[in-house]
């Protein structure tokens, strides 16, 4: 990985060697500022290594910002306009210039592969103790997994809500449905699949009680093998605990 740092830049690519440079200490101080907008070309091949350069968000520079509280400093992160091979960014001289340095190095590296699209889905999960476990039919598809968590006792699964997407590697996307909200970036590396995401169930199930919950997570996934994310309720350790289960699978879009 190669990275670059100017001023309060720092850049990460996702090929090369490592180098660094430090920023200088006689630097202008952030209301001394000066962006700009600029236009650079992206080599070809290499669309998706600029997507994640700025979806990690390491490209920054400082502001003032002046408010009744007083002055203070702010860093901002510059996004990208993509238009056909080239991208349009505002941001200071020098940031322009290490972006050109580095794009250079990109464009002498093998392209990248397109990257692959995958589906993703999740479920929110009503598990609710009872005599013998049982699965709704909208279910059925989860049946092995749901079968495995034997260890919180019989309880009857229906589902609250289920929501679907297709997402391309390393780009990020927000899902919501009637009563979730998505935040989530896939992506592969080596051929393994890690996602990224935050999750949050709203309002109240007809058959429980009302539920406002989040998860944040980080994991690696396993094409058509369903993940459970975690659960929410009132998980006392006890069977007789009301749960929301949540569940996730990723499978290669055709």
């Amino acid at each position: 990985m190669r990275m670059l740092a100017a001023l309060a830049l720092s850049v990460v690519a996702c090929r090369g060697g490592d180098r660094v440079v430090e920023p200088s200490s006689s630097g202008p101080r952030p209301a001394d500022i000066v962006v700009v907008p600029a236009s650079h070309k992206i080599p070809p091949g290499h669309l998706a290594d600029v997507r994640k350069l700025f979806e990690a968000q390491v490209i920054t520079f400082p502001i003032s910002v002046t408010s009744s509280a007083g002055t203070q400093t702010q860093f901002v992160n510059p996004k990208p306009t993509i238009i056909g091979d080239r991208f349009l960014l505002a941001a200071t001289p020098e940031i322009h210039a290490q972006l050109d340095t580095l794009l250079a190095d990109i464009a002498k590296q093998p392209p990248t592969p397109p990257p692959a699209t995958y589906q993703l889905t999740y479920w929110a999960i009503d598990a609710t103790p009872s005599a013998s476990t049982t699965i709704a039919p909208d279910l059925a598809e989860l049946e092995p997994v749901l079968k495995s968590l034997a260890p919180l006792g019989p309880r009857t699964f229906k589902t609250i809500d289920r929501v679907a997407t297709r997402s391309i590697d390393g780009t990020g996307a927000d899902l919501k449905s009637r009563r979730l909200e998505i935040e989530q970036t896939l992506s592969a590396d080596n051929a393994a699949l890690e996602l990224s995401l935050d999750l949050k169930l709203n309002g109240a199930h007809p058959d429980g009680p009302p539920r406002a919950e989040k998860i944040s997570a980080k994991f690696p996934v396993t094409l058509d093998k369903p993940v459970v994310l975690g659960q929410s309720g009132d998980a006392d350790g006890s069977d007789s605990a009301d749960l929301v289960l949540y569940v996730v699978r990723a499978q290669r879009a055709e």
